[in-house]
């Protein structure tokens, strides 16, 4: 009886482990969507003038729930226009700058449905014939995002994503499993005695 008793707990202890090893390979790291770089850099000086503000993320991003506000001197608003996006590359046209600092702000909704926020700052010094007068009126009630700004395009790139599977739901699968397969030895254990 002792024999059969230890056959029985091993088979099921067998299939518990084979259960698992099966499950948990099979959860890869799938890494959100993030922002990689930004045209201006993130704290950089341009000194010519623009007509569009360019963030690339590691992802694509949906174009129809994403929006970019360009916040300048005196709280202006700089975007003008609707933005575009191709794959992970949106793209905001915007008016002629002014000498100042401003803030790209951004949120974006993942292909995977995930909305990632941020924002990013740079400065314009130009040439006084390149700087218009000012002329865009103040940005009315515009909430730029409080997330931290996205580190340099080196620091990104060593730091690499963070990643979260979207296969989570095996791991509860394969738990579920294991205390099946312990409960079903300790009641054949407690009926064979």
């Amino acid at each position: 009886m002792t024999g059969i008793r230890w056959r029985a707990t091993a088979a099921v202890a067998a299939v518990a482990a084979a259960t698992l090893s099966v499950l948990l390979p099979a959860v890869p790291a799938q890494a959100h969507t993030e922002l990689t770089t930004s045209s201006p850099a993130h704290r950089s000086t341009i000194t010519r003038q623009i007509d569009r503000v360019t963030l690339t993320f590691s992802g694509p991003v949906k174009a129809k729930v994403s929006s970019v506000t360009v916040i300048g001197p005196d709280r202006v608003a700089f975007q003008t226009g609707a933005l575009s996006v191709r794959d992970g590359v949106v793209t905001q046209p915007v008016l002629p700058l002014r000498s100042g600092a401003y803030t790209i702000a951004y949120r974006v909704v993942s292909g995977d449905g995930h909305p990632v926020t941020g924002s990013v700052t740079f400065t314009a010094k130009l040439p006084a014939e390149q700087s218009p007068s000012p002329s865009p009126s103040p940005a009315p009630a515009v909430v730029v995002p409080s997330a931290s700004p996205v580190p340099s395009v080196d620091a990104a790139s060593a730091a690499g994503p963070v990643g979260e599977s979207s296969t989570g739901w095996l791991w509860p699968v394969g738990a579920a499993a294991l205390l099946i397969a312990v409960g079903g030895v300790l009641v054949w254990r407690r009926r064979a005695s």
